[in-house]
C-alpha cells in the first residue's frame, strides 16, 4: 500500500503545507504509512512539473551539506561550504544544456531521467549527462509551494552533492 500511494502522490502531487508536523508527531505512522509514502509526500507539493518548466537559464548556488566516502579502511566525511551565485546552467529544450560553474564551462546533452534516478521526485525531470566532475547529474523543479521558481541539482548517485537554482530567464 505505501509504494502505490507514493506512487500516486508522485504522478499527482499534494496539498499538504506542512508534512513537518505529520511526521514529527507521527500521524501517518500510526496508520502504518511509512517512508515510502511520507518521502513523496514531502517532495511533491502541487501538480507534477512539466520538461518544459526545467528550460531556461538559472542562477545556481551551492548547498553546503555534508559529503560521505569510503577511503581505503575509512569512512570520511567532508564538510562543504554554502555559496551564493556560484554560476549559470542553462537548459535547452533540444537535448543540449550549458553550465557555467564558476570556474568553467561544461557544455553537454540532456536525457529523460528515469523513476529510480528520481527518487521521490514526482514530474520530469532529466538528466544531465558528464556534468560537473564528470559525472551525471539530476535536475528537478522544486515543488515546495513556493512563489519563486527553483531548480534543484544533485548527483545522481551521491545526492548530498547538491546545488539549487533560481529562473533568471
Amino acid at each position: 500500500m505505501n509504494k502505490e500511494l507514493g506512487e500516486l502522490v508522485e504522478a499527482r502531487g499534494t496539498t499538504f503545507t506542512d508534512m513537518n508536523k505529520l511526521n514529527d508527531r507521527n500521524v501517518l505512522g500510526r496508520y502504518g504509512v511509512n517512508s515510502d509514502a511520507t518521502g513523496p509526500m514531502t517532495h511533491n507539493y502541487g501538480p507534477p512539473n512539466t520538461k518544459q518548466e526545467l528550460f531556461g537559464t538559472w542562477e545556481t548556488n551551492k548547498i553546503g551539506l555534508p559529503t560521505h566516502a569510503i577511503v581505503g579502511d575509512y569512512y570520511v566525511t567532508t564538510l562543504e561550504l554554502a555559496k551564493a551565485k556560484t554560476g549559470t546552467v542553462t537548459i535547452n529544450p533540444k537535448g543540449s544544456y550549458v553550465w557555467d560553474t564558476g570556474t568553467g564551462v561544461i557544455q553537454g546533452t540532456w536525457r529523460d531521467a528515469t523513476h529510480d534516478e528520481m527518487a521521490d521526485q514526482g514530474g520530469a525531470d532529466v538528466i544531465l549527462q558528464n556534468a560537473k566532475s564528470g559525472v551525471n547529474w539530476i535536475a528537478y523543479k522544486y515543488r515546495a509551494g513556493t512563489k519563486e521558481e527553483w531548480l534543484g541539482l544533485a548527483e545522481v548517485n551521491r545526492r548530498s552533492v547538491r546545488e539549487s537554482a533560481a529562473r533568471i530567464r
